[in-house]
């Protein structure tokens, strides 16, 4: 029986060091595209059979070779395929391109599982380039330190999982100084640290990050805190300080960016997790390490959670973000650091 072929419905185009080219998402697989290519695809949105082609190709010389290289680079596929079968169950995805192709594109990672090699290489590449550090620090901030991390609660472990419970009704009373620096210390403090050598300091937190990277910063959004000043802090993980950015009351603005979830305003603290993707990209250049960026973000959600419970406050998630407002009020680069996720707390109502 003869072959049926059509244009892959997973293409997508761009220019790659000076030269056009199509890339199948799905495969990954990769074709520098001349004019001819075009003309052929244009004419394969559908299965059609290989002499058809052939016959409407008939003024392109070679046409038989320049098929057989398309398929072989998944710009065509046959009817029936592997990777037509693949191409089509994606297609089914209701979600769009953007999401179609981050998930394909980062769905193989080669992992290196000898240590010895590993440390052998980061020391390599320590040498000619520098790790960027685990801290930040924004310049011209006054940081104020937060007292020193207390002693939480003697619930056992089962009994904060089991009474965890995302909440939606904040009372809008205000926490102690304490509470709210035993909150940020135990959710997304420096726990530890480690003279890594070449690569610089590695730390510790607890929760886990891939490769030890933690990428996150946190920005907290002062609603309701005795002692402090009503405004949008930058936590310095470092010296487990904070530094006021704005002053004033950013209730309704914290609703804004939670995409207008209402009960954000009556928080007594709602924290900003962005990330600085660079600590990541120096260690793992596979695009594979955004989702562990994403991975990363949810630990520390949970373990914020879990600390909120064991300290008898109300916790709240979401990803449901404005980001660009964020990142335009942080003066942030959503390229470099992006906005990903927020977590707030405060008094619960029954």
């Amino acid at each position: 029986m003869q072959a049926h072929l059509k244009r892959s419905s997973a293409l997508i185009f761009y220019y790659n060091d000076g030269q056009f080219t199509g890339e199948n998402y799905v495969s990954g697989k990769l074709a520098v595209l001349s004019p001819p290519v075009l003309g052929v695809l244009d004419k394969c949105s559908d299965f059609l059979p290989y002499h058809k082609i052939i016959e409407a190709l008939s003024h392109v010389p070679e046409a038989e070779k320049l098929i057989d290289s398309l398929l072989e680079r998944d710009i065509l596929v046959k009817q029936g395929s592997d990777i037509a079968a693949r191409e089509a169950t994606i297609d089914s995805w209701e979600w769009d391109l953007p999401a179609r192709h981050y998930h394909a594109r980062t769905n193989y990672v080669s992992f290196e599982a000898n240590n010895t090699y590993v440390y052998a290489e980061l020391d390599k590449k320590a040498r000619e380039k520098i790790p960027p550090s685990p801290y930040y620090e924004i310049e011209g901030l006054a940081y104020i330190n937060l007292p020193g991390p207390g002693t939480l609660p003697s619930l056992t472990l089962q009994e904060t999982l089991l009474a965890r419970r995302t909440c939606r009704k904040f009372s809008g009373s205000s926490i102690s100084s304490f509470r709210f620096s035993d909150l940020l210390y135990y959710s997304f403090g420096k726990t530890g640290e480690l003279n890594g050598g070449s690569i610089g300091d590695v730390i510790f937190k607890t929760s886990p990050s891939g490769g030890a990277r933690h990428p996150a910063e946190i920005y907290v959004v002062v609603n309701n805190v005795e002692g402090w000043e009503a405004g949008i802090y930058h936590y310095n993980t470092k010296t487990h300080s904070l530094g006021l950015i704005e002053a004033g009351d950013f209730r309704e603005w914290g609703v804004h960016v939670c995409s207008k979830q209402e009960w954000v305003k009556d928080a007594s603290v709602v924290c900003i997790l962005t990330s600085m993707l660079k600590r990541n990209m120096w260690k793992y250049e596979n695009s594979h390490a955004y989702r562990v960026i994403n991975m990363d973000l949810g630990h520390l959600g949970q373990t914020f959670h879990l600390v909120s419970t064991a300290m008898g406050l109300g916790p709240f998630t979401t990803a449901a973000l404005n980001c660009k407002l964020i990142e335009d009020k942080l003066a942030n680069d959503p390229y470099l650091q992006p906005a990903l996720y927020a977590c707030a707390a405060g008094w619960a109502v029954d």
